[in-house]
C-alpha cells in the first residue's frame, strides 16, 4: 500500500489514494518497524536525524530522559548523550533537533511543558549554550537552509505555531500560526529533497505539508491506519539524509517501536484507466497501468526505483506487463499532457517537450529496465542539470498481436520524477 500526499483537500487525500501527481507529491510505501525495546525508552520525546554522520536519534521524554543515537538501519543503540548539563533541564526532551551547522553536530534539545528548558549540547555531553525558556516546543528541526525550526503549542485543541529560533541563543525570529486546524503537532521535519516542511498531528495522525511563511497547509495524508490502536501519536518524525526514507517514532507502543516508511520518488502522472482520456479503442487498463494490451487487461505499467539526486544518482526504470520478449523504448519528456493525452497506436502518450530516447531494451518475462549494467546514469543520459529538474518518463513497447487498432504499439503510464542537486 502506498500512501500519497497530493493537493487536494487533506479530509479527501486521506481517503483517496493513486491519485495524480502533484508537483511534489510525497508517497510513503510502510517497512519493517525497528523495535527499540532494547534501549529502554520510558516515553519518546522527538525524532532526528543526523546526515553528517548518518544517524538516528531519539529522546526520552521522561524524568531525567536521555537522548540515544541508533543506527538508522537496524535500530541498534550506538551511544547515548545526557542533556542534564543545560540549566534546569531535568525533566527529559520533548524536542530535539541535531546541528547540521557545526562540525560536532551539537546536540538541540527543548524540554516538557512543566520545565520549559532548551539548550544546546555536544555528543560529549558537554554544554555548548543555554537557551533559557524552551519556547512550549512540542517538535524541532532544521531546515536545508540550516534554520531552526519548532512546533509550539502546548494545549491539546488550541492550536500551533511554527517558531524560527536563533539556533545559537534559541531567541525566537519568526512566528508563523498554522492555519486551519486546532491539532497540537507533536513534531515537523523537513524533506531534505524537496525543503518541504511537514508537521504531524497528535489526535489524528495527520502528516501535513505547510507554507513556513504563511502557516498555510498545502496537502495532507493520514497515518493512523499504520498506528495500533488508539491511533494516537506520542513521539516525533525525520527524514533520512536524502529523504528517502520516513521515520514516525511512538506509535502505539510509546517506548518501543519507530515506524519506517520508503519514499518513493516515481509518481504516478498519467495512465490508462479513462481518468485522464479515453484508450483508443475503448481499451481500457486498470490505475496506475497503461491502456490493455493483448497479453494484460490491466495495461503495462512504469516505476521509477531509487534516488533522484545527481549527486547521487541510483533511478532506475522499470516497465511491467509488456509481452514476454519485446522490444521497449524508454523516453524522457519535460512536460505532460496529462489532461489531454494524445492517442497513439493502442494506448495514450502523455510526456512532451524535449523529448529524450533514453534507450531501447528486450523485455524478459515481461519487464524492462532502464538503466541496466553499462548504461550511463540516468541523469546523465537524460542531461538533467546540476541543479535539479522535474521530468516525466514513459516507454513505448511493441504489440504486433491483432488486439486493438491495426498499429502494433502501445505505451506503459507515465510517472513523474523530481531530480534533486
Amino acid at each position: 500500500m502506498r500512501l500519497h500526499l497530493d493537493s487536494l483537500p487533506l479530509a479527501l487525500a486521506a481517503l483517496v489514494l493513486g491519485l495524480p501527481a502533484a508537483a511534489d507529491q510525497l508517497v510513503l510505501s510502510p517497512l519493517t518497524p525497528f523495535d527499540i525495546t532494547a534501549v529502554g525508552l520510558s516515553s519518546v520525546g522527538d525524532l532526528a536525524f543526523e546526515n553528517g554522520a548518518v544517524k538516528l536519534w531519539i529522546c526520552d521524554g521522561s524524568t531525567n530522559g536521555l537522548v540515544h543515537e541508533l543506527n538508522p538501519l537496524t535500530g541498534a543503540l550506538l551511544s547515548t548523550v545526557d542533556p542534564v548539563v543545560i540549566p534546569g533541564f531535568n525533566l527529559g526532551a520533548d524536542a530535539l533537533a541535531i546541528s547540521p551547522a557545526s562540525a560536532a553536530h551539537d546536540v538541540v534539545v527543548f524540554s516538557a511543558f512543566g520545565e520549559s528548558e532548551g539548550g544546546r549540547v555536544s555528543q560529549a555531553g558537554a554544554l555548548v549554550a543555554d537557551f533559557g525558556a524552551g519556547r512550549e516546543a512540542t517538535g524541532a528541526a532544521f531546515d536545508t537552509a540550516g534554520n531552526l525550526w519548532v512546533t509550539s503549542g502546548t494545549v491539546a485543541g488550541g492550536g500551533t505555531t511554527l517558531r524560527r529560533l536563533d539556533p545559537s541563543t534559541g531567541a525566537i525570529l519568526a512566528s508563523v500560526p498554522i492555519l486551519g486546524t486546532t491539532s497540537r503537532m507533536i513534531d515537523l521535519a523537513f524533506d531534505p529533497h524537496t525543503g518541504a516542511c511537514y508537521v504531524l498531528a497528535e489526535d489524528t495522525g495527520f502528516l501535513i505539508e505547510v507554507n513556513t511563511s504563511t502557516g498555510a497547509q498545502i496537502s495532507g495524508v493520514d497515518l493512523s491506519s499504520f498506528l495500533p490502536a488508539p491511533r494516537a501519536i506520542a513521539g516525533g518524525i525525520a527524514f533520512d539524509h536524502f529523504g528517502a526514507n520516513f521515520f514516525v517514532a511512538g506509535a502505539g507502543q510509546p517506548s518501543s517501536t519507530i515506524l519506517r516508511f520508503r519514499r518513493e520518488f516515481g509518481i504516478l502522472a498519467c495512465d490508462g484507466s479513462g481518468v485522464f482520456a479515453p484508450c483508443p479503442c475503448g481499451n481500457t487498463g486498470a490505475p496506475g497501468s497503461g491502456c490493455a494490451s493483448s497479453v494484460s487487461t490491466a495495461g503495462a505499467e512504469m516505476v521509477a526505483n531509487g534516488l533522484p539526486t545527481v549527486g547521487n544518482d541510483t533511478l532506475f526504470l522499470v516497465a511491467s506487463n509488456v509481452p514476454a520478449t519485446t522490444s521497449v523504448l524508454f523516453f524522457q519528456g519535460t512536460t505532460l499532457m496529462e489532461s489531454t493525452p494524445l492517442a497513439l497506436g493502442d494506448g495514450l502518450i502523455c510526456v512532451a517537450g524535449a523529448i529524450i530516447r533514453l534507450g531501447t531494451k528486450t523485455a524478459s518475462g515481461g519487464t524492462a529496465q532502464y538503466p541496466d549494467t553499462g548504461d550511463p546514469d540516468l541523469h546523465v543520459r537524460g542531461a538533467i542539470p546540476a541543479t535539479g529538474a522535474t521530468r516525466y518518463y514513459q516507454a513505448w513497447y511493441r504489440n504486433a498481436a491483432s488486439f486493438c487498432t491495426p498499429s502494433t504499439f502501445n505505451f506503459t503510464s507515465a510517472v513523474q520524477v523530481r531530480w534533486a542537486p
